[in-house]
């Protein structure tokens, strides 16, 4: 994105946060940002369910919000996948049982559709990878409830080994993810949310990439024609250029900030 160029979603959106107050346990902020993209305020923390705090895989929660910030997809201690709005509080579970796995790297598509990877712990490993859930279906399990679209088996195109840091573009096309190429070797790949099919690599594989950690999508615009991505420092790509950009991360005065999500 030029600096002469500007994306209303961009520069106004409103970020959720989890934030860990010196004093205690992890809380949701809302920090909303001005047309300069700085901060601008934090508003109270939002109502999340306390089964929802942690994942039990590293103690910090799983979460997303989808771009209309009305809703909220998090992981639960439990294994579940759960939803909730962020306007009524009303909350929907999909489990997923601990002997089977566990699901991480959530985002939204729309309001309906939630991308995540399922880690399989089970014999059953055809069910792992990049899963798509339905929040309007009828099933009751996350699995029986989704789709999979890059199967963590096998070989996939371009050399690929396996993918992980998913994230599904707004719109509901694409999925953006890091992907093995090689020992401690990655590259940041877009693949079809249809089909799975390998459609183009944003950054060209490197070791590790960004100070020992592969790149992680922070944000895309609708279509993931522009990204906002963490490569070792935050930046933004445009075809497969990272250009290092200021997110402006606001004086929080002793309290640390994690899973930073527009």
């Amino acid at each position: 994105m030029r600096e002469d160029e500007h994306d209303d979603r961009f520069e106004a959106a409103a970020r959720l946060a989890e934030v860990d107050p010196v004093q205690g346990a992890d809380q949701y902020w809302e920090v909303r940002l001005g047309n300069d993209g700085k901060p601008q305020s934090m508003s109270a923390p939002a109502d999340i369910p306390v089964a929802a705090w942690n994942n039990g895989s590293n103690g910090n929660p799983e979460f997303a919000v989808s771009s209309d910030g009305r809703l909220a997809a998090v992981t639960t201690a439990t294994g579940a996948i759960m939803v909730l709005s962020l306007v009524t509080s009303a909350t929907r579970s999909w489990t997923i049982p601990s002997g089977d796995g566990y699901a991480t790297g959530l985002s939204w598509a729309g309001d309906r559709y939630v991308a995540f990877q399922f880690v399989s712990r089970s014999g059953d490993r055809d069910a792992g990878g990049v899963r798509v859930l339905d929040t309007r279906s009828a099933a009751t399990a996350a699995l029986a409830a989704s789709r999979l679209v890059i199967s963590s088996e096998g070989k996939l195109a371009g050399g690929i080994s396996g993918v992980f840091n998913p994230v599904i573009t707004p719109d509901g096309s694409k999925i953006l993810a890091a992907a093995w190429t090689g020992f401690n070797v990655a590259e940041l790949a877009e693949f079809s949310a249809r089909t799975g099919q390998l459609l183009a690599v944003l950054i060209p594989a490197e070791s590790m990439p960004g100070h020992g950690s592969p790149c992680q999508v922070l944000w895309t615009d609708l279509s993931g024609a522009h990204l906002i991505a963490y490569c070792g420092t935050a930046g933004v790509v445009n075809g497969t250029r990272f250009t290092p950009v200021d997110l402006h991360l606001p004086d929080t005065s002793g309290t640390v900030f994690s899973g930073l999500l527009w």
